[in-house]
């Protein structure tokens, strides 16, 4: 098992720095080639929600900063998000659009599309968690 715990600047362009931690860490655990789905999955969504942080949810958001916590076992990965901002309430995002008219609007689908559990808090002090689990799917095969 590996846990991980960094600050990063709640800054755009860390979103690729915060996205190589969480590959690396899964990959001290995951190392067989069917887990580089389940692991560009948990990427994906992980840069999803670092961006809504950064555009949507932070209270001060010239020096804020998000804390990733990273836990990696065998059966799953969970990254928790944690930063002091505004409560997100998912029921009341609308669905995505896939009219091709709106240019954004996805995050959240994205998020839930692409890891098995989302799930969204905030503590009485202010500081809100978004926690992602991702199940690591064994490659199976048949025995002849």
């Amino acid at each position: 098992m590996v846990e991980l715990q960094r600050r990063f600047p709640a800054k755009p362009q860390r979103i690729s720095e915060i996205r190589r931690f969480v590959s690396d860490g899964c990959r001290k655990v995951w190392h067989e080639s069917f887990d580089d789905s389940a692991i560009s999955q948990l990427e994906l969504a992980v840069s999803e929600a670092t961006s809504n942080i950064i555009l949507h949810g932070l209270d001060e958001p010239s020096n804020a900063t998000i804390q990733l916590d990273l836990r990696v076992d065998s059966d799953q990965a969970s990254v928790a998000l944690l930063y002091p901002g505004r409560e997100f309430r998912p029921h009341t995002v609308p669905p995505p659009d896939f009219t091709g008219h709106a240019e954004s609007g996805y995050g959240l689908y994205l998020m839930q599309q692409s890891v098995d559990e989302v799930d969204f808090s905030r503590d009485d002090t202010g500081l809100c968690t978004i926690r992602l689990t991702k199940n690591r799917r064994r490659e199976h095969r048949s025995i002849p």
